[in-house]
């Protein structure tokens, strides 16, 4: 059987063929815990640790992660540039964009918190 994107604990579930009422006994809860958590997961309101739990019964790793929208590298120059500019104030327009770059770089080299 070819590996296909399995997402839901649900999917997992009826693809390795494992009742609901099987997963509860791994996990160590009531079968209709086990239909509490597929819908949860489903909304949105079930906990990580109840990922876990889950992922681990199932022989599966759980991958949470945080993907930024825009590098990180990227929004930090960005605020850093924000920065140099609002200090910079009516002055502004006497720099160049690259003078402006420049700066920014030189900040990020200091080890210091930009002010989001």
């Amino acid at each position: 059987m070819a590996d296909r994107a399995l997402n839901s604990i649900k999917e997992i579930r009826k693809a390795l063929r494992m009742s609901s009422k099987q997963l509860a006994v791994k996990l160590g809860k009531a079968p209709s815990t086990v239909s509490e958590l597929e819908s949860r997961e489903i909304t949105g309101n079930i906990t990580i640790q109840s990922l876990k739990e889950i992922a681990e019964c199932l022989n599966c790793e759980l991958h949470y992660e945080f993907k930024p929208k825009v590098p990180v590298d990227e929004q930090v120059l960005n605020q850093a540039i924000r920065e140099i500019e609002n200090e910079l104030g009516e002055d502004l327009n006497l720099y160049s964009e690259d003078d402006i770059e420049r700066d920014a770089m030189k900040l990020l080299k200091e080890p210091t918190i930009l002010n989001w």
